[in-house]
């Protein structure tokens, strides 16, 4: 299954879709992860801080129907990854955003969006998911307070 929309988790329903398609990432790794921060220095030297960063997450898995799967958290709270602990996948919708558990990781962010991917995606890598993907990013996650261009 390779999907080119994003899909927003903004309902436990969502998240059962996702949690269906992947299998609940059973069999699943994180491949890779990007930190895309909204911060920059332009070219006069000058510090522009715009706010929370964002957090791109490519997961492998042995599923054929749902080979890999991109995730993408907007303006991240807190983030956190432990390699000795294996967590089911889980989800909370909050007033501030969501809270998200899955593998190794544990994430808190304003908003979660995922695209699933087919077996172009799977091997040793690197993949160049960060440039290539970005550019199909929701619009709204461009707006102030999530991460975005002036």
């Amino acid at each position: 299954m390779c999907d080119s929309n994003w899909l927003e988790l903004s309902s436990q329903g969502d998240f059962d879709r996702l949690a269906d398609i992947t299998k609940g990432f059973h069999d699943g790794i994180i491949k890779e992860l990007f930190v895309i921060s909204p911060d920059y220095v332009r070219t006069d030297l000058k510090l522009v801080l715009r706010g929370f960063p964002a957090l791109l997450v490519l997961i492998q898995m042995q599923n054929q129907r749902t080979p890999a799967v991109a995730l993408l958290f907007s303006a991240i709270q807190t983030f956190s990854i432990d390699q000795g602990m294996e967590r089911s996948a889980s989800f909370e919708l909050e007033p501030e955003g969501v809270e998200f558990g899955f593998l190794s990781c544990s994430i808190s962010a304003k908003a979660c969006h995922y695209l699933a991917l087919g077996e172009e995606f799977l091997g040793s890598g690197p993949f160049s998911i960060s440039r290539d993907t970005i550019t199909k990013l929701p619009l709204s996650l461009f707006e102030a307070g999530t991460f975005c261009e002036s």
